[in-house]
């Protein structure tokens, strides 16, 4: 991730609410497509992504334990740099579709955690004040654990977890 691109984190209330901006679009993400697998019968798919959505609750608890007598200074979502695509071989969450598989749809989590991960690295080396590198080092180790889970699913899923799903009655777009 190019460091021109990190949002302005001058102490531990800033980078917390960045940390909560960034968890919560993965939050957000994360169950608009375990709805829409299951509403297209991609049950699979779904199940990875409902997974997903309880690790990112888990890590606003944790924020929210991290931000315990602080007030957080309010992020427009347009202010915070966060961008999926550095390479156009990378799957990013944006690229999911109904007919995403469970592995496309790991692959496209991996990506995302690994950029947070980036994220909470570059502020922790980059930061002045030791709370903010205390602080973005432990989220970095909260994604890297993720990371690890992602990468064990990943692994372990059958064989047709990674098949390209065909859609039989594909939606009906008049010229």
């Amino acid at each position: 991730m190019n460091t021109e691109k990190l949002p302005s984190i001058t102490n531990k209330a800033d980078f917390l609410a960045n940390a909560e901006l960034m968890v919560r679009e993965s939050l957000e993400q994360y169950g608009q497509l375990a709805d829409s697998m299951e509403l297209h019968n991609n049950l699979l798919a779904a199940a990875q992504f409902r997974e997903l959505e309880n690790m990112e609750k888990q890590q606003l608890q944790w924020i929210d334990e991290q931000a315990a007598g602080l007030t957080l200074p309010e992020i427009a979502p347009w202010d915070f740099a966060w961008h999926c695509h550095d390479a156009p071989s990378e799957i990013c969450l944006s690229d999911m579709d109904y007919l995403s598989n469970p592995a496309r749809a790991l692959s496209a989590a991996l990506h995302n955690e690994h950029h947070a991960e980036e994220l909470c690295r570059q502020v922790a080396e980059l930061g002045l004040d030791p709370e903010v590198k205390i602080v973005a080092n432990e989220m970095a180790d909260l994604q890297l654990r993720q990371i690890k889970l992602l990468q064990q699913c990943l692994d372990r899923l059958p064989k047709e977890g990674h098949e390209t799903i065909e859609d039989m009655d594909p939606p009906n777009i008049p010229e």
